[in-house]
């Protein structure tokens, strides 16, 4: 149980990043789409399509937001293991305890034994049961926190683009969507930037 919950943990940290990653896969597809409408039709522009890259993975590794998120998930993730282990340490006490008094003799009858038997059962079944809803709450917590920074980081990239005058925005994965492109095409820089600046100015001064 308690090795379950510390992969549970594992599994939900890393999710994080693979979330928004797949956020960044669809954007990439969809504008694909558009970039294929638009290379259909004649051009009538001299220069053609203005067309940028952000590297959304590196946008996520460097946002000051995407950091404080992680820091709140780990936070609540080690007190909901704490909790989970204190109650799983209780029952394997409970469970111990009964082992002993049976084989001492010490239940009054078959009756008194099986009771108690159903009494741990019952406590280990709530905690297998409290073990689930703490990783539905994280991962709900998780797909919340996921939207929120996405949000933002569309915004920003909407926000630059009104000065940058990119025709087509594309997101880069792990350099999983795009092969080649020139560096100066690259503007995952100028959004990690406005993502962070944001976020600092939406910060409250701590209290003295």
């Amino acid at each position: 149980m308690k090795k379950y919950f510390a992969m549970a943990i594992a599994l939900l940290l890393g999710a994080t990043i693979a979330a928004c990653n797949a956020t960044g896969d669809n954007t990439q597809k969809s504008t694909e789409k558009e970039h294929t409408t638009t290379a259909a039709l004649p051009s009538t522009s001299k220069e053609g399509l203005k067309i940028a890259i952000v590297r959304m993975d590196s946008v996520l590794n460097n946002s000051l937001l995407y950091k404080e998120m992680n820091r709140k998930m780990e936070t609540r993730l080690k007190s909901g293991q704490a909790n989970i282990n204190s109650r799983l340490q209780s029952v394997q006490a409970d469970a111990q305890s009964f082992q002993q008094k049976l084989q001492s003799g010490g239940f009054v009858n078959e009756t008194a034994a099986r009771m108690e038997q159903e009494r741990i059962m019952k406590k280990q079944q709530e905690v297998d049961q409290l073990s689930i809803q703490y990783q539905q709450q994280i991962a709900q917590q998780q797909a919340a926190y996921t939207d929120s920074l996405n949000t933002i980081i569309h915004e920003q990239i909407r926000i630059l683009n009104k000065d940058l005058g990119y025709d087509l925005i594309l997101s880069d994965v792990a350099e999983q969507n795009v092969l080649l492109g020139r560096a100066d095409m690259d503007i995952t820089d100028l959004v990690i930037k406005a993502v962070n600046d944001q976020y600092k100015g939406e910060e409250k001064p701590e209290k003295k």
